[in-house]
């Protein structure tokens, strides 16, 4: 493939993004808080239904062998919480504390929400704590529910909380997935373990007793038959994860899961199977012109491909991490994602590269390796191309074949959101290939659950409504990053469209796949890059992408198909460059900033009043998407999220609510209106009526459905975006309130780290309505991003 000369050109823009919102943020004072609710029911009814669970829980202990329990002679109890306590301010320390209990983690579960006012809500989100015991703990528990309620009061709440408590056992700690045995080595069965982290009571690693337990467990495996590979241990969020070899034998599987401070016992996984490869597309050529027009590189991990061959060297880099013989297979998936991350779909007109590639070979993996389960390799060689420094964006489409499961950690999705934190780094996931498996089976693949990056599904089409490709794998994610798959994007279909892709015979040929879906988002995160010249966080692009994802509406957001579940946010963008010019009636603001703990601020959205009032009936189109990076809790899938923004939209500046003595609703008002001049006085000084602290929020339903997810479930997504059509009278000095929490353990915490935001909010307005203008000349604190975008759009002779 020849290449032909030609230059990048700048191109200017007219109505650019406006930077700098940050500076319309200042702190204000946080409202009377409304306290927590305290349980009503009573304590009796508790103790009646725990004590003979307590019962039973210490007549289990009792059966656990000196060798499972190991040296510390201690193990592991399920206490199961109310959803009514499932925010990190109902973290029941105090019983935890009074009965020698130590927090090691939690894991996922669903109850029964109890209302005084309002009939009670079956199957809704809580959590079961994941606690070390000793049999002293379960005979302290069991004293405190046979009390009569004789307790301290922060006790006796904390005991009032709990549905029930279970020693953990192999039935909870056995994954075996769809059901298969799992692959076999040297005729035993391998498996992964990981091992509950060894706290102690202040919640802080003992790495002494870490040590203790891992070699107690390789003791313990040896015993039964089989080995652990300490080749490919890895440590990770204080939890060992350990690659094990088990005798063919259910029954010494089931010994081995009985181990007692075993977290999980899982098969372990395989590479993704690919999709099949379609016919020859005749007419497309693929050509490069030019050189790329920046340093910046993505990172491709994959099977590898031919360079020279393909006349490819001034655009892509080959790293041979592999060292294996060739196969077709290998060279066909690394040829065709590389060619998905130059050029995008090869008929779809999206002009030639803009961004060089550095592809890492990690399939088949090396033969000192010894075979493809030992997957930790394949992590260690991106953490090692991670932590040089050398890329922003890194495109992961060979990964484990194993499905998202709510209740564990997994080892890649732990790692990779804590390098996406740690280095600034935006890992772009393909989601995976089995939605056409049974329920459950047909979840994301890990690592696209991850919480601090983008996962990637497939459509159908590279326009119109976003609809899932059948193949594409589907949500929900875990806890910070819920709507998952992030969003989705054309990976092709063989038998409707198939995605045109660079073979290496350097023929064009159809393909399918979410591995052609995420290297095209990273093409244009990489393109968004090179728009904000490098200078924009991981998170920011991140933030980019998610806001300009071409959303289904609400009606169509119901769709078989085009459900958040199926699609996450929408088609994800492959070029950013039209979405930072606008239209005199529209404007983007970029907020980048850092919110503190502890710390209550408003944002403003600096529009002057009289555009709202201009056009009173017409509808303004409002989006505003906030995301961020967050540190995560392996152990507590639960609360993965170790810090959360908790954000209020308040759209008019006069609008506030007003309570009767009583509690009642006594309604909503604009106090600036005339109409209500003389009722607010009367609400306040007869009707003795409270006037809410600040101005009312914005109802949140339909395309809103992280904000809904924040308020329910804990308030901890990592990014959420709001889109909202209002009218020009209910917008006066619209706000954001943003109220950063942060926890540990499932524990709130006071201290922490700041938090840093990026925050765009959009505004369409009526047709006629002057609004970019106006915004760019009055605002004075907001600035053009850039005037002018160095990025590769065309060629010239």
């Amino acid at each position: 493939m020849e290449a032909s000369g030609g230059e990048g050109r700048r191109v200017a823009l007219e109505r650019p993004l406006l930077a700098g919102g940050e500076g319309y943020a200042h702190d204000i004072d946080f409202p009377p808080g409304g306290g927590s609710t305290d349980p009503w029911w009573s304590f009796g009814s508790v103790a009646g239904r725990v004590l003979p669970q307590l019962a039973e829980a210490r007549a289990i202990a009792a059966r656990i062998t000196p060798e499972q329990r190991g040296a510390g002679g201690r193990f592991v109890i399920e206490a199961e919480t109310m959803p009514n306590f499932l925010a990190a301010s109902y973290y029941p320390e105090h019983i935890f504390r009074a009965a020698d209990l130590i927090p090691v983690g939690s894991r996922a579960s669903t109850g029964t929400l109890v209302q005084k006012k309002a009939p009670d809500k079956e199957n809704q989100p809580s959590k079961k704590y994941l606690l070390s015991a000793s049999d002293d703990s379960l005979a302290h528990l069991e004293g405190l529910y046979q009390s009569d309620g004789n307790l301290d009061a922060p006790i006796l709440k904390d005991a009032l909380k709990f549905t029930s408590f279970a020693v953990e056992g192999a039935d909870q700690v056995l994954k075996m997935g769809a059901g298969e045995p799992p692959a076999i080595v040297d005729g035993l069965y391998t498996f992964e373990a990981v091992l509950h982290p060894q706290l102690i009571n202040t919640g802080e690693p003992d790495p002494i007793a870490g040590d203790r337990v891992r070699a107690e467990f390789i003791a313990y495996v040896e015993g039964l038959g089989g080995s652990v590979n300490l080749d490919f241990a890895r440590f990770e969020a204080d939890m060992w994860y350990l690659p094990v070899l088990l005798p063919r034998d259910p029954a010494t599987v089931r010994l081995a899961a009985s181990f007692a401070q075993l977290r999980a016992l899982r098969p372990m996984p395989q590479f993704r199977q690919q999709r099949p490869f379609g016919d020859q597309i005749d007419g497309l050529t693929a050509l490069i012109e030019g050189s790329p027009p920046t340093e910046r590189r993505v990172a491709v991990f994959d099977a590898g491909l031919d360079v020279e061959s393909l006349g490819l060297e001034a655009w892509v880099t080959e790293y041979d991490f592999s060292k294996r013989p060739r196969l077709a297979a290998h060279d066909e998936h690394g040829t065709t994602v590389t060619s998905s991350a130059l050029f995008g779909p090869l008929d779809a007109g999206l002009g030639p590269p803009h961004t060089a590639i550095d592809h890492f070979r990690i399939w088949p993996m090396p033969a000192e390796v010894g075979n493809d389960i030992e997957l930790p390799w394949v992590l260690d060689r991106i953490r090692e191309v991670v932590e040089r420094g050398d890329h922003k964006i890194l495109v992961i489409t060979l990964a484990p074949a194993l499905n998202v499961e709510d209740s564990d950690p997994h080892l890649w999705t732990a790692t990779l959101d804590r390098l996406a934190l740690d280095h600034d780094v935006l890992f772009v996931v393909a989601a995976g290939n089995v939605g056409e498996l049974q329920p459950d089976l047909n979840r994301l693949l890990v690592p696209a659950d991850l919480i601090n990056g983008l996962s990637v599904g497939s459509c159908s089409s590279p326009d119109g409504l976003a609809v899932r490709d059948s193949y594409s794998a589907v949500g929900p994610g875990r806890p910070g990053a819920m709507t998952a798959p992030t969003g989705v994007q054309f990976g092709g279909n063989l038998d409707a469209h198939p995605f045109a892709a660079l073979f290496p015979d350097g023929r064009i040929s159809g393909c399918e796949g979410t591995s052609y879906a995420a290297p095209l988002v990273a093409r244009g995160c990489a393109e968004l890059d090179a728009l904000l010249e490098g200078r924009a966080s991981a998170n920011l692009l991140r933030t980019v992408a998610v806001h300009q994802a071409e959303r289904p509406s609400d009606k169509d957001g119901k769709k078989e198909g085009s459900t958040p579940r199926e699609v996450g946010f929408g088609r994800l963008p492959v070029s950013y460059v039209e979405a930072f010019d606008h239209d005199p009636n529209e404007i983007t603001i970029l907020y980048d900033g850092l919110v503190k703990r502890g710390q209550l601020i408003a944002v403003e959205i600096p529009v002057p009043d009289d555009v709202f009032e201009a056009a009173p009936t017409k509808l303004f189109e409002v989006r505003w998407t906030l995301g961020f990076f967050a540190p995560v809790e392996p152990a507590n899938p639960v609360d993965y999220s170790s810090a959360g923004i908790h954000v209020l939209f308040r759209p008019h500046r006069a609008r506030y609510s007003f309570t009767y003595p009583n509690d009642e609703d006594a309604g909503t008002y604009n106090v600036e209106a005339p109409e209500n001049v003389s009722l607010i006085p009367y609400l306040e000084n007869v009707k003795d009526c409270k006037r809410s602290t600040y101005p009312v929020t914005a109802d949140q339903p339909g395309v809103a459905t992280e904000v809904v997810r924040r308020s329910r479930d804990g308030k901890w997504e990592g990014v959420v975006r709001m889109d909202k059509r209002m009218q020009g009278k209910s917008l006066r000095e619209p706000r954001l309130d943003f109220h950063m929490l942060t926890r540990e353990g499932g524990d709130l915490l006071t201290d922490a780290d700041d938090l840093r935001y990026a925050l765009l909010v959009s505004i369409r307005a009526p047709k006629g309505v002057d609004l970019y203008d106006r915004i760019s000349t009055e605002a004075t604190l907001l600035s053009p991003l850039t005037t002018s975008l160095p990025i590769l759009v065309e060629t010239e002779e």
